[in-house]
């Protein structure tokens, strides 16, 4: 049985009340009505192979699957792209694998078992709450102990969603207007400030990996020879080398022609586009962009289109629990 971290709901507000506060918002709304419940979770056994993970997330455009251990008759924890990477990375040294045939016969991802490579990047760990917890309790996970996902249980033990970081951006951007918070600059809230690792577009792809696995990101922008954003790499675009690796050659591409496989249109690369922003833009409009593009992190860009900060999710998520609690 899963640790499950219970929630008083004697703490939390009226649910007949009308919230007047963000605070009171988030510790009034419960878990279970920002995403949907499930009867059944797409999962993996810890003896599955890598590649049913793997395939799982290509075939249903997820970036994490729960790992469950059916001996001890629980969740584990999960296995991501990130995790993927990690062990790619680990298993093979592609520094010496001068011939992409070198990297086939490693079976990296065909013969390993899951229960090799969950959380094997370190940034999966598994705090589980039940359903009725409140969006503040997932969000200061989110923020506090860096979790990508909650699992959430119901009272019988059984794990029937997942809220995600998105699914806590939705409500934030839903209820902007109502709490005066639409208008504020991202200049004005400290957004923005992180350093951008960038790779340029002629470099292989396989390089915009390293980086991803090196310094624990998410994704990297792609530049031009004059330091133009011109594009986005991220751990999810993984997927496109096939879960059995049968596109594999891909990784071997420059950046700007894998960036063709990984559905950027040429709006996207368009200033300000899809992925990016400036530093005068507003809460709603950052808000607005991380939902129609399901991006975990948008670039801040000067007036000649270069990448100068990085906003993620969670930085966002950070700022509503670091306001709530001040």
């Amino acid at each position: 049985m899963e640790h499950v971290i219970a929630y008083d709901r004697n703490l939390a507000p009226s649910p007949h009340q009308e919230p007047k506060t963000i605070r009171q918002l988030l510790q009034q709304t419960e878990v279970s009505t920002i995403c949907s419940v499930y009867n059944t979770i797409i999962s993996v056994e810890v003896t599955d192979e890598v590649s049913k993970a793997f395939k799982l997330l290509i075939e249903h455009k997820i970036l994490s699957v729960p790992v469950y251990d059916s001996f001890n008759r629980k969740y584990i924890g999960f296995l991501d792209m990130l995790d993927l990477i990690a062990h790619a990375f680990d298993k093979i040294d592609f520094s010496q694998c001068t011939e992409l045939d070198q990297v086939l016969k490693s079976d990296v991802f065909t013969k390993s078992k899951c229960s090799e490579v969950f959380s094997r990047s370190g940034r999966n760990p598994f705090y589980a709450i039940d359903i009725h917890s409140p969006v503040l309790m997932a969000m200061e996970f989110m923020s506090k102990k860096l979790v990508h996902r909650v699992p959430v249980f119901d009272p019988s033990g059984s794990l029937v969603t997942i809220v995600t970081q998105s699914n806590i951006i939705k409500l934030l951007f839903d209820n902007l207007d109502r709490f005066n918070y639409a208008s504020l600059k991202l200049q004005d809230l400290d957004l923005g400030t992180k350093n951008v690792i960038s790779i340029n577009q002629q470099k292989k792809a396989i390089e915009a990996f390293k980086l991803i696995h090196s310094n624990k990101i998410s994704g990297v922008a792609v530049v031009d020879d004059n330091g133009y954003l011109v594009g986005n790499i991220s751990a999810s675009d993984l997927g496109k080398i096939g879960y059995d690796a049968a596109y594999l050659s891909r990784l071997f591409l420059s950046c700007k022609d894998f960036l063709t496989f990984t559905g950027q249109s040429e709006e996207e690369q368009t200033i300000p586009g899809p992925r990016c922003v400036f530093l005068s833009a507003t809460l709603e409009e950052l808000l607005h962009k991380f939902a129609v593009t399901h991006s975990h992190h948008l670039y801040v860009i000067d007036s000649e289109t270069k990448p100068i900060g990085v906003i993620s999710l969670v930085d966002v998520i950070a700022l509503f629990v670091n306001q709530i609690s001040a």
